[in-house]
């Protein structure tokens, strides 16, 4: 044999090699690998893994923590129904006239006053900025003043109703301002913390008109521009959750705490704000025979600002049609004649 020749045919030998090393490595990474036979105990005839017939296991994973208690889901407009058995309400009453008077209006918004319901949700409202002391009042009111000085024909600031009726003067908002500060200071005592937990779990039992107060009574959040996101995210899935309960069951109640939370302005509260949805649901509440001061000075003064500020060129839309189908949906059902 030439030179040649052994030199191919060792050249050869060794590429045959690798490639019969390269199908049995390729053959044996793709078996399947041995499952070991279950192990049984002979005691009681149950399966247990090779980790604990050596007791030299892992550790067992630990519980994962225990989640936030939301509400319920909710799934295309139904909530879960909840029970109906609640407690009374318990406020002691104090020597105090004006403060036993308020708390004689909270039982009475609670037994279904709607009335005293809308009164009780303005109050809180006026109530959650800027009136804490004579300070904050005042600094508000030379804020106000100072602004009016540069557009003495703007309006002062949005009055009662909620925005829809203005003051005609800086004297009649200071005289309201002051006015609403009292309230407060009154109201501090009896709308405090050990109230919600009460309206909350009344809220919780099924009594329609805690449900409603729990949905207008955002978390107290010390300022516009400061937010607890947690507190804010229980507060608006339970607040939803006890709206649609209110509208299954064609409580007027229902259509009423959409309506505020549609028509919010200065803080959210658990829908996003929209004043057009607004209108619509305080028009369909009042088709429900909701009838309430603030809720027809809101609905008739319905797009005033805009008005004024652009004449001519805004134009509300009928809303109408849409109000009658929510009512229809959600009113009260009529008795069969």
């Amino acid at each position: 044999m030439s030179g040649r020749t052994l030199i191919t045919a060792v050249v050869l030998a060794g590429l045959l090699a690798g490639l019969a090393a390269w199908l049995l490595t390729s053959t044996d990474r793709g078996a399947s690998p041995e499952v070991p036979a279950p192990l049984v105990d002979g005691n009681t005839g149950q399966g247990v893994s090779p980790a604990e017939s050596t007791g030299h296991g892992t550790e067992p994973e630990a519980e994962p923590p225990a989640p936030m208690s939301p509400a319920r889901r909710i799934r295309h407009g139904v909530a879960a129904q909840q029970e109906t058995e609640t407690g009374p309400l318990q406020l002691q009453r104090t020597d105090n006239e004006q403060v036993d008077r308020l708390i004689g209006r909270v039982e009475a918004a609670l037994n279904g006053d709607i009335d005293q319901l809308v009164e009780l949700t303005q109050l809180i409202s006026n109530c959650r900025f800027g009136m804490e002391n004579e300070d904050q009042v005042q600094r508000r009111l030379d804020r106000i003043a100072q602004a009016n000085a540069y557009n003495p024909d703007g309006p002062m600031m949005p009055g009662r109703g909620g925005g829809s009726v203005e003051f005609r003067s800086f004297e009649d908002l200071e005289t309201e301002m002051w006015s609403r500060y009292d309230q407060c200071q009154v109201a501090s005592g009896v709308l405090d913390e050990t109230l919600y937990e009460q309206v909350l779990r009344l809220a919780e039992s099924g009594l329609p008109s805690a449900r409603y107060l729990y949905a207008v009574w955002p978390p107290d959040q010390g300022s516009p521009f400061s937010a607890d996101t947690l507190e804010m995210l229980e507060y608006q899935s339970r607040a939803l959750e006890y709206t649609w309960l209110n509208l299954q069951q064609r409580d007027p109640l229902g259509l009423l705490a959409m309506a505020q939370s549609y028509g919010a302005r200065r803080q959210s509260f658990f829908t996003p704000t929209n004043p057009l949805q607004g209108q619509v649901f305080r028009l369909a509440a009042m088709k429900c025979g909701v009838e309430n001061d603030w809720l027809e000075e809101r609905t008739q003064n319905f797009g005033q600002g805009l008005r004024r500020f652009m004449p001519g060129v805004i134009e509300m839309p009928t809303l109408d049609q849409d109000a009658a189908l929510l009512a229809e949906m959600f009113c009260p059902a009529q008795p069969a004649e």
